[in-house]
């Protein structure tokens, strides 16, 4: 009886081993590329402010995330980060391009996950990052307005988001 236990331990175990156990482990979330920024006094209104601004917030940049202390790009094909433009408004974006400009510059262009036709280009030179975020629904603009960075909400459509 005891081989007989034995064999059926065994095949027991090989089709359990067969079976899908557990879900993969999902991918963690990619690290946000913006911190709110310290509130200053309110300033008067800039171009950034224009009539076709729907909303904009001051935002600090992590550019560790885009660059290494050398200049060399930190995120390669392949890589993602989180767009978190606003509460409502925060994307992964899937780099596809990385692209060097002179020394100082990176470009970094990608698709959004989950977006239909949602794309995203960032942009560092010397140390200054300017992005576009597009989509059918919404179109937003990262850059400066007032000395500080900005992220903008330049359009809305009529589809929501996905």
């Amino acid at each position: 009886m005891t081989m007989r236990a034995g064999v059926s331990a065994l095949v027991a175990s090989l089709l359990l081993s067969l079976l899908p156990v557990a879900e993969p482990l999902a991918a963690p979330s990619p690290p946000p590329l913006f911190d709110a920024a310290a509130p200053t006094a309110p300033t008067a209104p800039s171009a950034a402010s224009s009539r076709a601004t729907v909303r904009q917030r001051p935002v600090t940049s992590r550019l560790d995330l885009l660059t290494r202390p050398d200049g060399s790009p930190a995120l390669a094909s392949g890589d993602r980060v989180q767009l978190n433009l606003f509460d409502d408004a925060r994307f992964t974006m899937i780099v596809t391009d990385v692209t060097r400009h002179g020394r100082y510059g990176l470009t970094w262009s990608g698709a959004l996950d989950g977006v239909d036709l949602g794309s995203a280009t960032l942009a560092v030179h010397d140390g200054a990052l300017v992005g576009h975020v597009s989509m059918p629904a919404a179109t937003y603009r990262i850059g400066y307005a007032a000395g500080r960075l900005h992220a903008s909400n330049t359009h809305r459509g009529n589809a929501s988001r996905g």
